[in-house]
């Protein structure tokens, strides 16, 4: 009898730490998941907001193209240069906020000063001008349009490595060096 009520406890209790050692992997597998996410789609924005402002810079707002300087097919073809990229940076700008929202469900303190960290990049270097608010003011940051993928880079890889830090402790991978 003692045998039997000391192997039910046992399990019980064996039961209970297996579901909390796999309930802190399942987290970190959540976590890695979500911040791998926030990087990639924060590096999306930054690249296909470069690419909405570079486009944005030689045509300028499509509705305000000279027609009289410019045949229609000029135009065409700048409208829908314009339109692709304009599509694409706000496709990629909806995907990083998404992620950014996944990531501070399941982030700490530390995650959710990363992506207000990431957000404030994406808002000097792009959102906070041309083309994407109706003025005549470039973004706040004044970066050339191929300065702002190596910029987010070198804001992202240092959060990368916190964050590594964090999920991994100890154990974090070295770089390959």
């Amino acid at each position: 009898m003692l045998a039997l009520v000391t192997l039910v406890l046992g399990a019980v209790l064996g039961g209970v730490v297996g579901y909390f050692v796999r309930r802190a992997e399942h987290l970190r597998e959540r976590r890695l998941d979500a911040f791998g996410t926030l990087v990639s789609t924060f590096m999306d924005a930054a690249r296909s907001g470069a690419d909405l402002l570079s486009v944005h810079t030689q045509t300028g707002y499509p509705q305000e193209l000279n027609r009289e300087t410019w045949g229609d097919d000029q135009v065409r073809a700048m409208t829908e240069e314009h339109s692709g990229a304009w599509a694409q940076a706000r496709t990629a700008r909806n995907a990083f906020e998404l992620a950014a929202s996944q990531s501070e469900l399941v982030g700490t303190t530390e995650t959710a000063k990363v992506v207000e960290d990431l957000r404030m990049f994406l808002d000097g270097a792009l959102y906070s001008g041309l083309p994407w608010r109706y003025s005549q003011e470039y973004p706040r940051s004044k970066l050339n349009p191929s300065d702002i993928e190596p910029r987010a880079l070198e804001q992202v890889r240092p959060h990368v490595q916190a964050m590594a830090r964090e999920l991994w402790g100890w154990g974090v991978p070295k770089p390959n060096t």
